[in-house]
This record gives C-alpha cells, structure tokens and sequence, in this order.
C-alpha cells in the first residue's frame, strides 16, 4: 500500500517524502471544526453537555452573589462592631482616669489628716467600679462579636472564591472545545 493513496478524514494525505499533501477535490470549500453541522444525534448528545454547563454557571453565578451580599453584610457589621469597641473603649478610659483621679484624692487627703472621707464617697467610688465592669464586660462582648464576624467574613471571602473559580471552571473550554 503506497503512502499516497492513504488519506486522512480531513482530506490530506502524506507523499513519499512525508509532507503532508491536500488530496480533496478543488471546488470544496475547507472547513473547520468549528463550523461543523452536527447531526441531530450529536446535538442531543451535546445539548445535556451545554445545558449542564449554563446550570452550573448560574449556580455558580447566584453562589457568588450570596457570597458578595454576606461579605458586605459582614463587612458592615464588622465595622459597627468596630466602632463601638472604639465607644466602649473611650468610655472605660475616661471612668479609669475618674477613679485615678477619685483615688488620687483619697490618698492625698489621707496623707495630710486623718480626715474622714465624706459619706458619699464610698458610694460614688463603687458606682465608678460597677460601670466600669459593666463597660468592660459591654467591651468584652463586643470583641467576641466582632471575631464572629471576622469569621463570617472569611467564610464568606472563601465562599465567593470558590464560586468565582466554579464560574471560571464552567467558563473554560473543555478539551474537545479546545481543539476547534
């Protein structure tokens, strides 16, 4: 069998020397893959295939949408968060400096005289002890909040990221596409 006489499916063949030589006849236009009419049968062998991708996509579309939407929602909160620890904090600073200053007083009058504190003070004294726990107790809280919601937003960063790459996946040729 001479090498001349063998012809490939794309209407070439290959000549003694082994260069490739077009053997169709000259009033055929060439085609390629990618204008290809498809056979019914082929069609709905491929419809499945390209229904199964535009699924995915839009699942992996509205899964990112979710993602977006909790990640601003967290971000958001995050910063509320943020903002109230700052509030709490300047509170607790300002009744520490107050009790500083109360107790600062209370030694000073001590040292002079052997003076008897006035009765409210105690009083007052244990007021400022009591709200400030309740700040740092309002503070603590707050900060448990707030790295709940530095998970979420990680969780949620995670979860677009994994739906942009789902999308990328349904949007990336498939090697039989590839060769068009």
């Amino acid at each position: 069998m001479d090498l001349d006489s063998v012809e490939s499916r794309s209407g070439e063949a290959m000549s003694i020397f082994g260069q490739s030589v077009d053997v169709r006849r000259p009033g055929r236009g060439r085609r390629r893959a990618t204008q290809k009419i498809l056979s019914p049968g082929m069609e709905q062998q491929a419809r499945p295939t390209t229904d199964r991708r535009r699924h995915r996509r839009a699942v992996a579309e509205r899964e990112r949408a979710r993602a977006e939407f909790e990640l601003s929602r967290a971000t958001t909160m995050a910063k509320q968060l943020e903002r109230q620890i700052e509030q709490a904090s300047a509170k607790a600073n300002s009744h520490r400096s107050e009790l500083q200053r109360t107790r600062a007083r209370g030694s000073g009058s001590s040292s002079r005289t052997n003076v008897e504190a006035p009765p409210g003070a105690d009083q007052a004294a244990e007021e400022s002890h009591t709200l400030y726990a309740e700040v740092m107790q309002e503070l603590d809280r707050v900060k448990s909040e707030l790295r709940k919601l530095q998970r979420e937003v990680k969780s949620a960063r995670e979860a677009k990221a994994r739906a942009e790459a789902e999308r990328d996946a349904a949007e990336t040729p498939t090697p039989s596409r590839a060769r068009r």
